[in-house]
């Protein structure tokens, strides 16, 4: 139903992105952090990707490239970190 409101409302975007996260912890299925940046994603398309999740965004990015699990995008870690002002 989230999904459904999301599409009206992109900021909940966002919240799915975080229920994405924590399903992650319990299943450890790198397709559950995939589903996350998804919906991160969904939320910067529309301007509502806040700084908070945009340096999530970013945390999923270094963790998971340290790790190999993930193609590491300089270019996008530049980004997200001015978005979130960690830079």
């Amino acid at each position: 139903y989230l999904h459904e409101v999301a599409v009206k409302y992109p900021f909940l975007y966002q919240k799915l992105g975080v229920i994405a996260v924590r399903k992650y912890y319990s299943s450890q299925d790198i397709s559950d952090i995939r589903k996350a940046m998804e919906y991160y994603y969904k939320a910067d398309e529309h301007g509502m990707l806040s700084h908070k999740y945009a340096y999530a965004l970013l945390h999923i990015y270094e963790y998971f490239g340290k790790k190999g699990m993930m193609e590491s995008n300089e270019e996008e870690i530049s980004r997200l970190a001015k978005l979130s002002k960690m830079e």
